[in-house]
């Protein structure tokens, strides 16, 4: 299997006779191991108050009762093929038990466990790497499908926390490893070419169905597709939009007996007319995803952008800020589903500037964007 392929990490016990030998097949060049310090951080968490007393006994007791006598052979070898490092680990129960001790009890343990069992589909990885690396960061989501077709480009650096040293990698490799780099114990599944008519059953089901979907892809065709699917198959679908340094959120609640698609916003007909169609002319999908989203939800700066791509820019601006702020909403959301917390269906923004601009929401402010947005909206008609 070539490198650039490889995403999982693999484990091997120290005890394992072949640790060597696959330490040698994947070019181990760095070995990492401060398990002593995992166990003590792990004595604290599992007895807060007797590790006060710094007594050595109890702290050996403690030790010998978990591992043994022989703290050598503890735990788990985390090998990274494409780092060509490994990192001793503790024994995966202890593990998850560190990662999230210190979001308790804002996540309490009976919640961070059932989080855990969630299963999360991302389509799409730009908005989407955020919230991936956001749920693996909290210990949520034990399993995640991830589906993206692109490969990293250096105009994506702006908003896919990532290295150079990815250029030109498969954007869901990417992000795999880095949940990966978080949680060795994850569970994940990516779908390279994107999502298809062919894999879209496999995505939404297998052995692990979904229990929430984000879209954060841009056809339009697929996004159709991704509600009927998730309508049948009553899976809520988060969609979160980056809209300048702003987020604009769209909760459907399939689960919940939602049956229009985008709210309304995409009549049935229509909706099934277009899924059916070998594709979607440009000019169509242009003005199908203004009426989805809404000319009026877009900042200034981006609907004068919005209007030039294709003339004076490549594409559609996007930031690091609003897809940053995607990743920490959409982790909230998911485990709001998960957990099966009071979460309606609707379209919510989420604006600093509306927090931070003074006067951003006083009258005359008002008045000057929706002046703006009708311009905004002429200009598109010219085109």
């Amino acid at each position: 299997m070539h490198i650039d392929s490889i995403y999982e990490s693999i484990l091997v016990s120290p005890t394992d006779s072949e640790l060597e030998a696959v330490m040698a097949r994947y070019n181990v060049q760095e070995r990492f191991d401060n398990f002593d310090e995992q166990l003590e951080e792990l004595y604290e968490v599992m007895c807060t108050a007797e590790s006060h007393a710094k007594d050595a006994a109890l702290y050996k007791a403690f030790a010998t009762k978990l591992f043994g006598e022989n703290l050598a052979t503890a735990g788990m070898w985390a090998i990274y093929p494409w780092a060509y490092r490994a990192v001793r680990i503790m024994p995966k129960e202890h593990f998850i038990n560190l990662r999230t001790a210190r979001n308790r009890n804002i996540i309490t343990a009976e919640e961070q466990q059932s989080f855990l069992t969630g299963v999360v589909g991302v389509a799409g990885l730009s908005v989407g790497s955020s919230i991936t690396t956001t749920l693996a960061l909290i210990g949520g989501v034990g399993h995640i499908k991830i589906a993206d077709f692109d490969t990293l480009a250096i105009t994506n650096m702006n908003r896919i926390s990532t290295s150079v040293t990815n250029l030109g990698l498969a954007k869901s490799v990417i992000a795999a490893r880095r949940i990966f780099e978080i949680n060795p114990y994850a569970t994940v599944e990516i779908f390279n070419d994107g999502l298809t008519e062919q894999n879209i059953d496999a995505f939404f089901g297998g052995s692990h169905p979904l229990d929430v979907l984000f879209d954060e892809i841009d056809n339009l065709k697929i996004k159709i597709d991704l509600r009927l699917k998730a309508r049948d198959e009553k899976v809520p679908v988060l969609m979160i939009t980056d809209n300048g340094d702003n987020i604009m959120i769209d909760i459907e609640r399939f689960d919940q007996g939602v049956t229009s698609l985008f709210h309304g916003r995409l009549e049935e007909a229509k909706a099934k007319e277009l899924f059916a169609a070998p594709s979607i002319d440009p000019q169509t999908r242009a003005q199908l995803t203004l009426q989805i989203i809404g000319a009026e939800s877009g900042v200034p700066r981006m609907q004068d952008s919005l209007v030039e791509v294709g003339k004076t820019l490549p594409s559609w601006p996007q930031l690091g800020t609003a897809t940053t702020l995607a990743g920490a909403t959409g982790a909230y959301l998911a485990r709001k589903i998960i957990l099966k917390e009071p979460l309606m269906s609707g379209r919510t923004h989420l604006s600093l500037d509306a927090t931070f601009i003074p006067e951003y929401t006083g009258e005359q402010a008002v008045q000057e964007r929706a002046t703006k947005t009708q311009q905004f909206v002429e200009r598109l008609r010219k085109r």
